[in-house]
Parts: C-alpha cells; sequence; structure tokens
C-alpha cells in the first residue's frame, strides 16, 4: 500500500475550513463586544434609581416601597410579574433544548466522520466544517438566550415603571381623600 507523505497531500481544504473558523471567530467577538456595549443592566437599574429618587424627592422615603411591604393588595401586579417569568423561562429552555439535540447531533456526525479510517487531509477539513457548522448553530441558540434575557430586562423595567405609576396614583388618592 502506498502512503502519501503530509507535503504531498493537498491541505487547500484544511487552509479553507480553518479561514472559515477564523472569520467566524472574528465576527463572533465582533457581536459580542457590541453586545456587552449595548447591554448594560447596571446603568439602567441607576438611571431607575435616580429617577425614583427624583419622583419621591421629599416625600417618605419608604411610600414608593409599599407594594413590596403588601404584596397582597397588589396580586395582579404579582401575577403580571410571574408571567414575565414564565414566558423568559420557556424561551430559555427551548433554546438549552436545541442546544442539547445539536451538541448529539454533532458527537454522531463525529464519530461517523471518525470511524472514516482516514488521516487525509479531506477527513480533517471535513471534521472542522462539521464542528463550524455546530458552532454556529450553537451561537444561533445562544443568540436567543441572550435576546431572552433582553426581553427580560425591558419588560421588568416597564413592569417596575408601571407599578411605580400605580402606586403613586394610589399614594395621591389615599392623600386626596384624607
Amino acid at each position: 500500500m502506498f502512503y502519501l507523505m503530509p507535503f504531498q497531500q493537498d491541505w487547500s481544504k484544511v487552509i479553507t475550513s480553518m479561514k472559515h473558523w477564523f472569520d467566524f471567530q472574528q465576527q463572533s467577538l465582533k457581536e459580542v463586544t457590541d453586545f456587552m456595549a449595548a447591554m448594560s443592566p447596571q446603568k439602567d437599574m441607576a438611571q431607575m434609581m435616580a429617577e425614583l429618587k427624583a419622583a419621591h424627592a421629599g416625600q417618605n422615603v419608604y411610600a414608593g416601597m409599599n407594594f413590596w411591604l403588601h404584596p397582597e393588595k397588589s396580586h395582579q401586579a404579582v401575577m403580571e410579574l410571574f408571567e414575565i417569568f414564565q414566558a423568559v423561562d420557556q424561551r430559555l429552555r427551548t433554546s438549552q433544548n436545541h442546544a442539547a439535540k445539536v451538541c448529539l447531533e454533532n458527537a454522531s456526525g463525529t464519530s461517523v466522520l471518525l470511524h472514516q479510517h482516514s488521516n487525509s487531509p479531506k477527513l480533517l477539513a471535513d471534521l472542522i466544517e462539521h464542528q463550524l457548522d455546530t458552532a454556529k448553530s450553537l451561537k444561533g441558540d445562544q443568540g436567543e438566550m441572550i435576546g431572552a434575557l433582553s426581553a427580560l430586562q425591558v419588560a421588568l423595567k416597564a413592569w417596575t415603571y408601571r407599578q411605580i405609576a400605580q402606586e403613586e396614583e394610589s399614594t395621591t388618592t389615599e392623600a386626596v381623600a384624607e
């Protein structure tokens, strides 16, 4: 049996596959950097706290906390909060289940490729491309999870502002009634 030496084999597919990985990695790094710049829960929380402080200037500091002190008065608000978390939980579970399925399919596909009993550059290129396809699929699931968490942040912020507005309205109504 005649074997080709490594320098006698065609490595162009491996080089192309590695270039695909490099491009994917560069794009992913840019997307993560952009996401981290856009997603700022600490900044949003600080902004909300500043707005709360301004809204309650000169008032009882704990007036805005009535909701948390007496949740039985705000059953509907608690149910809304539960629904927000439930919807996000469902999105996250769906993405996680899909990611697990993709990983199992990847393992199966890798096993099939490795059982070809070849040590050629073509096998290496096929393995690299197979792993890249899996990484792209998992990146899509990761994007869905990040989207779910971002939606949670937006929904919680809207919910909090709505509760503050309702609390201010009820405090004003109680003050007028007295």
